[in-house]
């Protein structure tokens, strides 16, 4: 299998590296990828986890509709294929794994490989931060963050003020559930702990996109988990 990463950006995956607005829509849908994963789905191929949700509906959606539109969500987020090794590594790990918080990180930084407007948004925005336990996340700071950002890519501009405030507040939410963040309106910054089981996860990752072992420790899979060497 041809190497699926190479830029400075990030992790080229099978989603692909551009900048969609895929948390316009909802959040990271985390309880909804742990119900799934609770499934014993590490041999099961991707027509056979996508079975689970739309014929068996372990999700418990009320319609057909409803299903296939939960399951193209989950597919944006986390890529759900065993073929893809971002997703095969990061399900070798959450199986290992027994920590919920320990989980949480593994799927933020699957998020964070899969979406790439979530990695730049964590890596300019949120990773300065997260070495600051109980610093305050507001949603307008995020929007400013956006804007920002916009300026930079293209596509970005095109997206209305309302997509950009769905974005800030459903990003802030999927934080949360990482365990990245704790509060409901006034979200702060809890300090993750990183265990061994991330840690090689995110060395993975760095490898995955061709880096070399002195690069690793300095990668941006490394700054996403608040470790940052130079700093």
């Amino acid at each position: 299998m041809p190497r699926q990463i190479v830029t400075q950006e990030g992790l080229q995956s099978s989603v692909s590296d551009r900048y969609l607005a895929t948390l316009s829509g909802a959040s990271s849908l985390w309880t909804e990828l742990q119900t799934l994963l609770n499934q014993d789905i590490a041999h099961l191929s991707t027509p056979a986890i996508r079975a689970l949700v739309i014929e068996e509906n372990i999700l418990s959606k009320r319609t057909l509709p409803n299903r296939q539109i939960i399951w193209r969500k989950l597919t944006a987020r986390y890529g759900l294929s065993q073929e893809n090794p971002v997703f095969r590594d990061f399900l070798a790990a959450y199986c290992v794994e027994t920590s919920a918080a320990q989980r949480g990180l593994l799927g933020y930084l699957l998020l964070c490989a899969n979406d790439a407007l979530t990695r730049r948004l964590s890596l300019d925005w949120l990773s300065p931060r997260l070495t600051r336990n109980a610093t305050a996340l507001k949603t307008e700071d995020v929007e400013a963050q956006l804007s920002l950002l916009s300026k930079q890519i293209s596509t970005l501009d095109k997206w209305t003020p309302g997509t950009r405030l769905h974005i800030s507040q459903h990003y802030l939410g999927a934080i949360r559930d990482f365990g990245l963040a704790e509060g409901r309106v006034l979200k702060r910054v809890s300090r993750p702990h990183v265990g061994d089981h991330v840690l090689i996860y995110a060395i993975q990752l760095a490898f995955l996109e061709g880096l070399k072992p002195l690069e690793v420790l300095e990668s941006v899979w490394m700054r996403l988990l608040g470790i940052d060497l130079d700093s």
